[in-house]
């Protein structure tokens, strides 16, 4: 299953490292590169620095087709808006 995991805080680098021994394919989205760093030396996925706001971002190879998109943002507007940018950038993608 393909999953992205939108912030990398307590939360979002927990789930990376769960959902990967399940065997899914990740890709974590943080504007912080330092918070990437949580993910730790086993996490093999994929990262990307940026906003899950921009569409370039969000239109990077490996991100679309995505099954599973999480929002961790710590800000409930932000992960509503980059919740409806995915789902735009999904749209279009088809």
């Amino acid at each position: 299953m393909k999953i992205i995991i939108l912030g990398c805080g307590e939360f979002g680098a927990k789930l990376a490292e769960l959902f990967q021994q399940e065997g899914s394919d990740i890709t974590v989205i943080d504007s912080n590169p330092d918070s990437l760093k949580k993910l730790g030396k086993n996490f093999t996925g994929k990262t990307v620095v940026g906003s899950g706001l921009d569409r370039e971002v969000l239109e990077k190879p490996g991100i679309q087709g995505s099954d599973v998109f999480v929002a961790c943002a710590g800000k409930d507007r932000s992960a509503s808006a980059a919740s409806a940018s995915l789902r735009e950038v999904a749209v279009r993608s088809r």
